[in-house]
């Protein structure tokens, strides 16, 4: 999937309570969200990553986010199809409709409170079908909550989590995984594989963690996307670059994934920082040097610590030396230093 475009737009946003709306006002711009993946651009942030490692505690980091990349339009993408005219006391009083994740029913007015759409942009919480276009389009402009942007985003790092636990068959992280309690995660576990409930051997549980990740990636993928050739008409020739199009930017967010499975590597959160990273080595932990710098000096710092508190407690050097790992003339050197030596093996 190598020389791929794509483009969303972007404007300034601003966070007004528990909603990130657009600046009034603002200029709007577009990219090209697959960007990262055209040559030459391997040195920049892979926008999936950027979006997987926001701290979701942090207002700053999804202003930014949003100041950069623009909306993931959430609202568009819920919804599935418009089913039929909603009867109350015998009175049409609007639309149903169905959320792509389910099966139920709900009046668009409904959908439109939940999502934080102004009603009264149409004039009516009636709705009729005709108006469902524009719905969606002031949707994109009219904010997204945080709390359902920290719900796509949660569930969007456990999906990448998990498919690089798999890739290294790391038993204990899967483990951990399916354990999750968050709201988001226990929808989608429950929703994927009912016989998650029971006691599993670890090869059930890998199993079980595979047709999560894969039913979910190919939900979130089904219907929202298609490709193009393009051409030169002046010089009769034709594009060598697929031209996706997609329903929403959280969609070729999950596109991004898939072309990575296709090109061998996996995401992982660094070790020191939790900046999510490519790699397609399983040793790699840190997102660079410097990160791998700092984890061994605070390691080296927190062994330094333990040693001189384990000698005021009164532990022996071998007790010391067996319960760090290090061999005992290296604990007996910082111990007759009295604590202002520094160990010289690396950790």
């Amino acid at each position: 999937m190598e020389n791929t475009i794509g483009t969303w737009f972007k404007r300034p946003y601003i966070m007004d309570g528990e909603i990130i709306r657009p600046l009034p006002g603002g200029k709007e711009g577009y990219y090209d969200p697959f960007d990262f993946y055209n040559e030459g651009n391997r040195s920049r942030d892979n926008l999936h990553h950027i979006f997987a490692s926001i701290d979701t505690d942090d207002s700053k980091q999804m202003g930014s986010f949003y100041n950069n990349y623009g909306p993931l339009g959430i609202i568009g993408r819920d919804i599935m199809k418009i089913t039929r005219p909603y009867i109350n006391e015998g009175k049409q009083t609007g639309l149903l409709v169905v959320l792509h994740d389910s099966d139920d029913l709900i009046p668009v007015a409904e959908f439109m409170e939940a999502y934080d759409v102004p009603v009264g942009e149409f004039g009516s919480r009636y709705i009729d079908s005709k108006q469902i276009p524009s719905i969606l389009d002031v949707s994109l402009y009219a904010g997204e909550s945080v709390e359902k942007f920290t719900y796509q985003q949660r569930r969007f790092r456990w999906i990448l989590d998990m498919l690089t636990a798999l890739f290294l068959k790391d038993e204990d992280k899967v483990s951990q995984l399916l354990k999750d309690q968050h709201p988001a995660i226990k929808e989608l576990m429950a929703s994927a594989n009912p016989y998650l409930q029971g006691t599993m051997s670890d090869t059930e549980k890998l199993a079980s963690a595979m047709e999560i990740v894969v039913k979910h990636i190919n939900a979130e993928l089904a219907n929202r996307t298609s490709v193009k050739l393009s051409s030169d008409t002046a010089n009769l020739t034709i594009s060598k670059q697929l031209e996706w199009s997609f329903d929403s930017l959280l969609t070729a967010l999950y596109m991004m994934v898939l072309m990575d499975i296709q090109r061998g590597v996996i995401s992982r959160s660094c070790e020191e920082c939790g900046r999510y990273f490519e790699t397609n080595r399983a040793d790699i932990q840190y997102c660079s040097a410097k990160c791998q710098s700092r984890s061994n000096t605070r390691k080296h710092r927190e062994l330094r610590q333990l040693i001189n508190e384990m000698f005021e407690a009164g532990r022996t050097a071998e007790e010391i030396a067996e319960k760090t790992g290090r061999e005992v003339s290296l604990v007996e050197s910082w111990i007759q230093a009295g604590g202002k030596a520094v160990l010289e093996e690396p950790v």
